[in-house]
């Protein structure tokens, strides 16, 4: 309980939006991205992320940051098939631009919430550290 304590005296003092149930905190850190710290172990404390819906790299689906990594890299690899593809017989536009405006735009959205959830792990860590 000390742990969640503390925590939540923080979460409050930054303004951060939680939901409290059981031993689980939900927090929600902003672009349909949430943080959710399992304390159901006691000598454990577990953190996980999920990426909700509408968010900027995965659209409507709902899963954590390295599922969506994966999801992105399939999507990235048929993409690429079929701009390479359809090059061959529409070579008046240039799919090729398509599918490197796409790259960017996952590797962007990667990098950001892989940075913004490594960063808020920190937090976690600085606060629950005896």
């Amino acid at each position: 309980m000390k742990y969640q304590e503390k925590l939540e005296r923080e979460l409050n003092k930054f303004d951060y939006k939680y939901t409290y149930l059981k031993d689980k905190i939900t927090i929600k850190i902003g672009m349909s991205h949430n943080v959710i710290i399992d304390f159901s172990k006691p000598d454990k404390i577990i953190i996980t992320n999920q990426l909700q819906g509408w968010n900027f790299l995965t659209g409507t689906l709902r899963m954590n940051l390295k599922s969506a990594v994966i999801y992105n890299f399939v999507l990235t690899i048929i993409l690429m098939l079929l701009c390479f593809y359809q090059n061959n017989y529409i070579p008046d536009f240039n799919f090729t631009s398509i599918f490197i405006g796409f790259g960017i735009w996952v590797m962007l959205f990667t990098i950001f919430y892989t940075v913004r959830y490594e960063n808020f792990k920190t937090f976690i860590r600085q606060i629950t550290a005896d």
